[in-house]
């Protein structure tokens, strides 16, 4: 019995997922589509508001490849939107010598 190998069969096994960053500002709304998002597991916490906008008691930490961002850099109060979920930015850091941002955040009520 032989297998047959396709290098597009790992896209589906690797965990990534394509999401999209979304920053509002003076100017109007910036968006950033990003492939290769990895999402970390569902951490509970106390329920939040911050600034009027209410928070899911659960945070998600993302693994976003830098080279997919170009000049946008992740910060608090960005937008992650993976499918129909959105989730607000709470932190985020460049890490592994800058090759991606580790992007904590939290699940927006709907």
């Amino acid at each position: 019995m032989t297998l047959d190998f396709d290098p597009a069969d790992l896209d589906v096994v690797d965990g990534a997922e394509p999401v999209t960053l979304e920053r509002v500002g003076p100017g109007g709304t910036t968006s950033v589509a990003v492939a290769g998002a990895l999402r970390g597991p569902r951490e509970r916490h106390p329920p939040t508001t911050s600034g009027g906008v209410s928070l899911e008691p659960e945070s998600i930490v993302w693994h976003l490849p830098s080279s997919a961002l170009g000049e946008f850099e992740p910060r608090a109060g960005d937008t992650l939107i993976a499918g129909a979920e959105s989730f607000v930015i709470v932190a985020a850091a460049r890490v592994t010598l800058g090759t991606r941002w580790r992007v904590v955040t939290q699940t927006l009520r709907g």
